[in-house]
C-alpha cells in the first residue's frame, strides 16, 4: 500500500515538474512574452511563411509575384456602328421573329447576323439577312424569336457570293483593329410577330 501511494506522488510530482519545464521552456524560446492570436498579422503570417523551408526547397519553385492589373472587357458598341465603309444601326425593339435594321450602308454585299448574347459579346446565331448595296434597311427573319428584356447583336458577316448564310464560310467582318463590326440592341417586353 506504502508503495502505491508513493509511486502516485512521485507520477504527480513529476507531472507538475514537467508542467512548469514545460511552460518555462515556453517562454525562454519566445522572442515575444506577449504574443496572442490577436496580435498576430497578416505580415507577421507572411513573414513567418517566408522563413519556412530549404535553399533546397525554393530552388526548384517559381517564384510567385502579384498580378495588380485586371484586365476589362471591352465596352459594348453603339448603337450604331461605322468603320471601313460599313455602317449599321438597329434600334431597340420589341422581342419576336425579325429584327427591323433601321440602316445598313455598304459598298458590297454583306450579311446581317442576328446573334444573341453570350457572355458580353455575340453568341449563337439567330437568322440573317443579305443586304446589297442598294438596300438601306430591311428585316433579319429568325429561326427562333427573340426573347424580351435581352440583349443581341446585328453582326456584319462577309459574303462569299454562295447562295445561302454559312456561319463558317461567312465569317464575321472586322475593322481596322480587329474587332467584329455590329450593332448592340435590346428587346422590350412586348413580342411582335412579324409576317
Amino acid at each position: 500500500m506504502f508503495s502505491l501511494k508513493k509511486s502516485i506522488g512521485i507520477t504527480v510530482v513529476a507531472l507538475i515538474l514537467g508542467v512548469f519545464a514545460g511552460f518555462n521552456f515556453g517562454k525562454i524560446t519566445s522572442k515575444d512574452d506577449n504574443v496572442t492570436p490577436e496580435r498576430i498579422t497578416d505580415s507577421a503570417i507572411q513573414q513567418g511563411a517566408a522563413s519556412i523551408g530549404t535553399v533546397a526547397d525554393t530552388a526548384n519553385k517559381p517564384e510567385i509575384k502579384e498580378n495588380k492589373e485586371v484586365a476589362t472587357p471591352p465596352p459594348p458598341p453603339p448603337q450604331n456602328v461605322s468603320e471601313d465603309n460599313y455602317t449599321i444601326t438597329v434600334n431597340d425593339q420589341d422581342a419576336g421573329s425579325a429584327v427591323s435594321v433601321s440602316s445598313v450602308a455598304t459598298q458590297k454585299p454583306v450579311w446581317v447576323a442576328i446573334h444573341e448574347e453570350a457572355g458580353s459579346g455575340p453568341g449563337k446565331i439567330l437568322g440573317a439577312q443579305l443586304f446589297d448595296s442598294t438596300m438601306h434597311s430591311g428585316k433579319v427573319e429568325l429561326l427562333r424569336n427573340t426573347e424580351s428584356g435581352r440583349t443581341y447583336y446585328a453582326v456584319f458577316h462577309h459574303d462569299n457570293g454562295g447562295r445561302g448564310f454559312d456561319y463558317e464560310k461567312n465569317t464575321p467582318i472586322k475593322d481596322s483593329s480587329g474587332r467584329e463590326i455590329m450593332a448592340k440592341f435590346n428587346t422590350s417586353n412586348n413580342p411582335v410577330l412579324h409576317q
